[in-house]
């Protein structure tokens, strides 16, 4: 039986942070990104109407003042920006600590080497699961790529009605808006179905590989047992 045959075991807290102190484990970086952008999707139609009055109000009071913008005038336009902002990466985080884990430990700032070290990193460029990352990463950009164009086609149909007749209706600029968020829409949808295949696909490749023989198990838990400081928890209790 050979050793990944035998690695049969999950693996031990302790040797997860290992594996994630050597930048081995996947994050949540590829959940979060679509879930942003839900968030600026969500609030782009109310976003888009508070920007425009308010810019619109900005521009008259410029023109009758003849001064340029106050921080009072110019703050109905960035707020709700600031807003979005803020919520979007509140999202971030949310996502992170959900699928990365809440602890949140000062001692994972400390420089380690062997995250920057040369030779790690050329066996990681020439290793199979970089190979494998490429590929999924093509297959990924090829189906986004597939999606933009299958939906596009009623976003063009009312862009050409737009530029074809560009002042035939008050309210045409608005009807633009309604298909484009909807494309967009269409697009994070399949963006977000592959970023969780993604995400699941490393997961799995990672759990498999941290498991454990029982060899390792034992070793580990005899190096527990003579940790002076396991021992004084140990005794101490």
């Amino acid at each position: 039986m050979s050793e990944s045959q035998d690695r049969t075991l999950p693996a031990t807290p302790r040797r997860r942070e290992d594996a994630r102190n050597r930048g081995l484990a996947p994050n949540g970086a590829v959940l979060a990104w679509p879930a942003m952008a839900a968030v600026v999707l969500v609030a782009m139609p109310v976003w888009c109407r508070t920007t425009a009055s308010a810019t619109v109000a900005a521009i008259e009071n410029i023109h009758m003042t003849g001064k340029g913008g106050s921080s009072y005038i110019l703050l109905p336009i960035i707020f709700p920006t600031v807003v979005v902002v803020i919520l979007a990466l509140g999202v971030l985080l949310l996502v992170r600590t959900i699928f990365d884990g809440a602890a949140w430990r000062l001692d994972r700032l400390a420089f380690r080497f062997e995250r920057i070290d040369p030779k790690v990193g050329l066996q990681r460029i020439v290793s199979t699961v970089t190979a494998v990352r490429a590929v999924s990463s093509f297959i990924g950009l090829a189906i986004l790529a597939s999606a933009a164009w299958l939906l596009v086609g009623p976003l063009v149909v009312v862009l050409g009605d737009f530029l074809a007749h560009p002042y035939a209706d008050e309210g045409q600029g608005s009807e633009l808006l309604s298909p484009a968020v909807n494309y967009l829409w269409g697009i994070l949808l399949v963006a977000g179905v592959v970023a969780a295949a993604d995400w699941w696909l490393q997961r799995f490749r990672f759990e498999r590989k941290i498991r454990m023989t029982p060899s390792e198990l034992r070793e580990e838990l005899r190096g527990l047992r003579s940790d002076p400081k396991v021992r004084w928890q140990r005794n101490g209790k």
